[in-house]
């Protein structure tokens, strides 16, 4: 019998153990929410949301239910909100954890990433839930910690980056635990930002970003004065061996400087953190389980196909230098190979020294680097496939020239950009004139190119498609195109000057903005029409369907300044001009040779005067100005190439720069920059002007300047009095002075006496939850009118009347957008 006892004492004894040891395991301390602080909130744990105006979510702890114990954490959002509660846990470096909870959804839209697990600053989070019957679901989800990482920061949320949910949910009984191995079909998401484990100064004082920014705009100008010493190896031709030599050992030191960029620089933490993300789902999961309702990407499937080796590359990597290269490889691998394709094109036509300036100027382009190499975006995957489509449509091989403009829409949306320009050079290839045999040759390369479109998108859409709905990705299109509606995106352009970066384009275009434009459209127009009569016959039509542009948009404009008008009326009706600017202009010249310049010119025009612009949107553009360099041996050309790569370059570190020091909130060009970010505005307006004259007079060849010989002129009697007068003093008298002085003060009297109103609301009601009403008793029957403000509100509200309180009339819907 003592021998039993013993036994059951022993078993007993080590059962208490093993339980302590399972507890022990959780490291998280408060994870049912059961131990509050004084002010009822979980010890360990912090609200933290989006939106964090008052109405929107609310965070809370409640005994409401519970899956175990007497509490859990809920999580409400009554408009579409990222919400959540967090807790920061210790951790060990390049380990494996699991993280579990149980989560009960009480309601939940389908629209976002519902309700989930997920770890603070990082792209990353487990499945998501939106409808759990009434019941607790148990939900876990496996990460791997970062080298030299120590802590993580878990959350239960509901939300996402990008993806902001409406909804309720509660959570219970969290638990993190460190596990040896991955269950088996099983993968590890990443929840470490490389960025943080990267070695850079993390200063963030108003003088380092001020250094950073006198950086970029030395490292832009030198870039520039290195050009102009090398413009003569312009006009050395022929076969050149050292030229091939140095042109090897710039490309050595170009792959050498984005390899050291990649691992030094963090990259902007949102794409890079998008772009890993995605990496590893498509490593996980492949294409059919990629794309789904709770999991946000905004990439079409072209690219996400060139993402499955790096995701399988990401998984081997070991350390954050060798992760970020990973993530980066695309666009440095399509640097590179776009220089290449421009040193082998050029050499044919311009000679080896030559060649190798014009692919020097690419490889070692700074706005080229910072966007690959150190930004870590993508777009020069999309310059290279644009390069490709556009030499195949040169030499008409539209069997080549569709599919790849098909693999390059399917890749980033941006390619439809080119679309416009390049549809009006196919219908011209087609409409010309060509003997019998001719023609035919070319229908039947269309008639192949169209097929083997069909048969890439195929090959790039299907694997996606094998669990979407049937208009999946035209869905995908059409909300990656409707994104960002504001009008301009830290790009220093024209809405940029006028103080409209992040402006909604729901929001009124000043006045003055429209009528500048139809009085400048309406000058130019006029001048194209009754100044033309010296040209030739053939000039004379194509000026006079300049004019007529320049005055419908003026035309335009001027509706706009009389009836009013948003930024989305105002910049869609600039993008119109710019595209049939360059249309017009490539019809009438119809040389396949300048094709390229009208191509990159309409995004010049679109990035300057277009909406929905980021600052790198013009980088396809650079190679595109090279490319029609190599072809018509206009040096304007590389002049342009030169100007907006410094512009470019500065515009896109600075925001670089202040994403790295300050955080992606405040990636963006602020004011902290303003003098600098107003003159790359009006360098590329001016850039922008010269473009269009360069398209005006038309390519040309530059000629080698001749010495000229120096002939004393003496200009006319009313040039000398007009241009270099005696006296340029304006001669204003007392009475001058009073007329301007009273206008002003009268002006500013009728102008600002009634500006606005000094009253508003002073008691307001703040909804917490889509269901709630609130009603205002009048007394009696009567006639009233409702005035409403909601602040910066994103939702939409109804009202009804009632003359007993029981039976309500028809909801009169009130539209609220953003205030």
């Amino acid at each position: 019998m003592k021998r039993i006892c013993a036994f059951f004492c022993l078993a007993l004894t080590l059962l208490m153990c093993l339980t302590a040891a399972a507890e022990e395991a959780n490291l998280i301390a408060n994870g049912g929410f059961e131990t509050l602080d004084a002010s009822g909130n979980p010890k360990g744990w912090y609200p933290t949301a989006y939106r964090t105006q008052e109405g929107y979510s609310r965070i809370a702890i409640t005994s409401e239910k519970a899956h175990s114990g007497q509490y859990s954490a809920v999580v409400e959002n009554a408009s579409a909100n990222d919400a959540r509660y967090t807790c920061t846990v210790s951790v060990e470096p390049s380990s494996l954890y699991r993280l579990s909870a149980y989560v009960l959804v009480e309601s939940m839209e389908d629209t976002g990433n519902g309700a989930n697990l997920g770890i603070e600053g990082i792209y990353s989070y487990s499945d998501c839930l939106f409808d759990t019957g009434g019941e607790w679901r148990y939900l876990e989800w496996y990460g791997e910690t970062g080298e030299d990482q120590r802590e993580v920061t878990v959350g239960v949320r509901v939300g996402g980056y990008g993806a902001e949910s409406t909804g309720k949910a509660y959570f219970d009984d969290v638990r993190l635990e460190k596990v040896d191995a991955l269950p088996s079909g099983v993968f590890a998401s990443v929840w470490y930002d490389t960025q943080s484990y990267v070695s850079y100064d993390t200063a963030t004082t108003q003088q380092t970003g001020q250094k950073s920014t006198a950086l970029f705009v030395v490292l832009g100008l030198l870039f520039g004065f290195l050009y102009l010493p090398a413009r003569p190896l312009l006009s050395r031709g022929g076969a050149d061996r050292r030229a091939v030599y140095a042109f090897a050992c710039v490309m050595a030191a170009a792959l050498a400087v984005r390899i050291v960029l990649a691992v030094n620089v963090p990259g902007y933490s949102v794409d890079i953190n998008c772009f890993t993300a995605w990496s590893l789902r498509m490593a996980e999961r492949g294409p059919a389980g990629f794309y789904a309702a709770d999991y946000f990407c905004d990439y079409p499937p072209g690219y996400m196909l060139l993402l499955w080796p790096v995701g399988l590359l990401l998984s081997a990597a070991q350390g954050a230098g060798a992760s970020l290269l990973v993530a980066k490889s695309l666009p440095i691998v399509c640097d590179l190979a776009g220089a290449i394709l421009l040193f082998a094109f050029a050499r044919k036509r311009l000679g080896d020294a030559a060649a190798a300036l014009v692919a020097s100027i690419y490889a070692l382009n700074p706005a080229v680097l910072v966007n690959g190499a150190a930004w870590g975006q993508a777009d020069s995957v999309l310059a290279l496939l644009l390069m490709f489509t556009c030499l195949a449509a040169i030499r008409r091989n539209w069997r080549a020239a569709f599919p790849l403009f098909v693999a390059a829409a399917l890749v980033k949306p941006q390619a439809l950009l080119f679309a416009p320009v390049g549809g009006i050079w196919l219908l011209g290839c087609l409409l010309e004139k060509q003997e019998q045999t001719d023609r035919a040759r070319q229908w039947k390369s269309v008639g192949l190119g169209l097929g083997l479109a069909v048969l890439v998108a195929a090959a790039i859409i299907v694997p996606f498609s094998v669990r979407q709905s049937p208009g999946w990705l035209i869905s995908l299109y059409q909300e990656t195109l409707s994104s960002y509606a504001y009008a301009t995106l830290n790009t220093a352009n024209l809405y940029y000057l006028i103080g409209a970066n992040w402006t909604s384009l729901e929001a009124h275009v000043p006045m003055a903005l429209p009528l500048v434009t139809a009085l400048a459209a309406m000058s130019v127009g006029l001048w194209l029409l009754l100044d033309g009569e010296k040209l030739s016959l053939r000039a004379q039509p194509r000026r006079a369907s300049l004019g007529a542009l320049c005055l419908l948009l003026a035309l335009y404009q001027f509706g706009l300044t009389f009836f009013g008008g948003s930024y989305t009326a105002y910049g869609y009706g600039m993008m119109a001009f710019a595209f049939l600017l360059s249309a017009v202009c490539l019809a009438f010249d119809r040389k396949a040779n300048h094709l390229p310049f009208y191509l990159a010119l309409s995004l010049i025009l679109i990035y300057v005067l277009g909406i929905k612009v980021h600052e790198r949107y013009l980088l396809p553009a650079l190679p595109l100005l090279l490319t029609a360099y190599v072809l018509t041996r206009d040096r304007r050309l590389l002049g342009l190439c030169v100007g907006f790569s410094i512009t470019t370059f500065i515009n896109t570190a600075i925001v670089l720069d202040n994403a790295i020091l300050y955080g992606a909130e405040m990636g963006h060009l602020n004011n902290d920059t303003l003098v600098l970010n107003d003159a790359l505005c009006v360098l590329n307006l001016l850039l922008c002007g010269y473009a269009i004259w360069v398209a005006y007079t038309g390519l040309r060849p530059s000629e080698a300047p001749q010495p000229e010989k120096a002939e004393p002129s003496v200009p006319p009697a009313y040039e000398r009095m007009l241009l270099s007068p005696r006296d340029a003093r304006l001669h204003l008298t007392l009475r001058d002075y009073l007329v301007m002085g009273v206008t002003c003060v009268v002006y500013g009297v009728l102008a600002f006496a009634n500006l606005g109103s000094t009253v508003a609301p002073q008691t307001g009601w703040v909804s917490t939850s889509p269901d709630e009403q609130i009603v205002f008793d009048l007394g009696e029957s009567t006639r009233f009118s409702l005035l409403y403000y909601a602040g910066v509100s994103y939702n939409d509200f109804s009202v009804s009347t009632s003359e007993d309180g029981v039976t309500w009339s028809a909801k009169i819907t009130c539209r609220m957008r953003e205030g």
